[in-house]
């Protein structure tokens, strides 16, 4: 039964990579594009969302595109509503396919076939992930028939009658938690169905599980939303509250509503039944709530008014742009913070522990998830575009020159440091493979640089900590030693080279790994040097 479970909420994740890989863009743009009013926006989320089987990668979609300001909070909401109805069309799927054939019949040579071109399947190739699509609903199948046949076997060992006497309301949290722990209202509406195909549960039972499930799949997203911008949180929280209203509205007629689905679909045919009730409430909510979206959106807006609204700037929020000199030194601060986040990022990106270390030889055991380290990344642009957007935004008529160009060179600075992050960025994938590398001297040049890049962050940190006219002289000497760490490196790989301790394809890889270290280091000094003469000729001013 466990096994059945895991193994259908494996599938959906498999099922979510692959199809956002396949049409990820055109998901995306589909959304972008069917936004222009409330109906629209409610279709889209729809369609989205009953391809992707997944209402909380939609929902990610329509919180970055909030962030980004290119959905506004009112669609945005309206799109969450499509999203919830989206969801229950997969499930018209399990009930007439899943449960009405042997499955078995379908799934295992799906599933073998899919596997087997997946495997020589380069990883990259468009082949590989639409084999991942196969194998994703040959698992979901494979799930699921292996809780069928083990609930058929768990329903002779347990007393039935006793669930069918417990209220229907009791089972409403359980589906709320129950959800909220598996993160797939798809996979707990596959238990409930196959709880219910044996008669385990009673229908009303079943129903209450899947309204609490409506509001336990949005819990996640609402947790994740805390520490975005303002939007973010007023948008998973409108999403959180549609669905409790939804669970607490339909939970009061409870009885009444599966009573009238039962007369409708029959008695005989509880699964159909239980589909039918789930698309229906969503149909008759949105119906319902259509008319109120601009209203809930409007009070929506009064909440989180202290938010940043997903800024990460610090210094440029406290100053009035019309106050020039303020301008310009926010602006020279958050650089100066933005190289510092730079300087964090590239040490996590080459492995190099976040603690000082004592001496030069000091590594870290294993380099970050890319992950993690990606949304650094995303984090550093976001806040390099933060600052050229405030720059640019400066009212230059009435400047002086000197502040004209200070602008211009933090704007400069701004750009050279996004690049040294990036170009570091490019090689950290190199890196992780040389650190797993079974070739010794591979695996020996990794040691290598993370023991030279601690010396070089550490006297970069050490600049920056000064602050003094001394370290414009030790910049340049950093820029030295730069230029000729370089060419040891050089010297060493064709040494390798030579020994037939590498290959030609080795050296390649190499070559590049050394020159965008090497460029990074040089822009970061460069940079450096630009902060320390802006310091030196704003403080004359």
């Amino acid at each position: 039964m466990l096994a059945g479970i895991y193994m259908f909420i494996y599938a959906m994740s498999v099922l979510e990579e692959s199809l956002k890989f396949i049409a990820g863009r055109r998901f995306k743009k589909f959304l972008q594009k069917h936004t222009e009013n409330k109906l629209k926006a409610i279709f889209g989320g729809t369609v989205v969302t009953a391809v992707l089987q997944s209402s909380s990668v939609v929902m990610l979609i329509i919180l970055s595109f909030v962030g980004a300001g290119i959905l506004s909070m009112r669609n945005a909401l309206a799109i969450t509503l499509g999203a919830n109805l989206g969801t229950t069309i997969g499930n018209w799927m399990l009930v007439l396919v899943g449960f009405t054939t042997d499955i078995s019949m379908i799934a295992y040579p799906l599933l073998a076939l899919a596997l087997a071109v997946r495997l020589l399947a380069p990883r990259q190739d468009a082949t590989y992930h639409f084999t991942g699509l196969l194998a994703g609903l040959g698992m979901l199948f494979v799930g699921l028939d292996w809780m069928k046949s083990s609930v058929s076997t768990i329903a002779t060992t347990i007393d039935i009658s006793r669930y069918a006497s417990l209220s229907p309301y009791i089972f409403i949290p359980i589906g709320m938690v129950l959800t909220a722990a598996i993160q797939s209202s798809s996979a707990v509406m596959a238990i409930v169905l196959t709880a219910l195909y044996h008669d385990i549960i009673p229908f009303p039972s079943a129903a209450a599980i899947v309204l609490g499930s409506e509001t336990g799949t949005t819990l996640k997203i609402l947790l994740g939303s805390l520490g975005g911008s303002g939007d973010k949180k007023r948008v998973a929280l409108g999403n959180f509250l549609f669905n409790l209203m939804l669970s607490i509205l339909c939970g009061i007629f409870l009885l009444q509503v599966t009573g009238l689905i039962q007369q409708f679909v029959g008695v005989d045919r509880p699964l159909i039944g239980l589909v039918t009730f789930q698309t229906g409430i969503n149909i008759i909510f949105i119906v319902i709530l259509y008319p109120f979206l601009g209203f809930f959106a409007t009070w929506l807006d009064s909440l989180f008014k202290g938010s940043d609204d997903g800024r990460l700037a610090i210094y440029l929020q406290k100053a009035l742009p019309q106050f020039h000199d303020e301008a310009v030194e926010a602006a020279r601060k958050e650089a100066g913070r933005l190289l510092l986040l730079t300087i964090k990022y590239n040490k996590a990106v080459l492995g190099l522990s976040a603690k000082r270390p004592e001496h030069p030889g000091h590594i870290s055991k294993a380099l970050p998830e890319s992950q993690f380290t990606d949304r650094q990344y995303i984090s550093l642009k976001k806040l390099h575009g933060e600052i050229l957007d405030y720059l640019l935004s400066l009212d230059k008529k009435d400047m002086s020159a000197e502040e004209i160009e200070w602008i211009g060179k933090l704007a400069g600075m701004a750009r050279n440091i996004i690049h040294a992050a990036k170009t570091i960025k490019d090689i950290g994938h190199n890196m992780r493979e040389m650190e797993m590398s079974a070739n010794d001297a591979l695996h020996d040049i990794f040691i290598r640089i993370q023991q030279s890049e601690t010396v070089f962050y550490d006297g970069l940190e050490q600049l920056i900590i000064d602050g003094t006219t001394n370290s414009g002289h030790s910049a340049d000497k950093m820029l030295k030693e730069n230029e000729e760490n370089y060419g040891k490196f050089q010297e060493h790989m064709m040494t390798l080279l030579k020994n037939e301790q590498i290959s030609e394809i080795d050296i390649s890889t190499l070559t590049n790994v050394f020159r965008e270290i090497h460029s990074s280091h040089k822009t970061l000094l460069n940079v450096f040097r630009d902060q320390f003469e802006t310091d030196a000729g704003h403080a004359a001013k």
